[in-house]
């Protein structure tokens, strides 16, 4: 909940749902719905990392409900994945 002023604003209500998230990193990158989840060599496809990435960022859900979402043995995996997408952007920055 974030207080603005005298209102309270619970930012969860306001977020997008995450299908709505998944579906349009999966738009954006014209690929299948399936492709976020697919894992090659224990690492998820881009767009599966930048939905995991969103997801964190704009809903604000636990690693524990990403994990289970994303279908991820190890919750601690969504915090690395969390961590590379920041490296990325700083990257991308420069």
């Amino acid at each position: 909940m974030l207080q603005i002023g005298p209102w309270h604003v619970h930012l969860e209500e306001r977020a997008p749902e995450a299908d709505t998230v998944i579906n349009t990193m999966c738009e954006y990158y014209n690929v299948s719905r399936d492709e976020p989840y697919r894992s090659r060599s224990g690492q998820l496809s881009e767009p599966g990392n930048v939905a995991i990435f969103l997801t964190r960022k704009l809903r604000h859900d636990s690693q524990n409900k990403i994990g289970f979402r994303f279908q991820m043995k190890k919750y601690s995996y969504v915090s690395s994945v969390i961590e590379r997408m920041k490296k990325q952007m700083l990257t991308d920055q420069n």
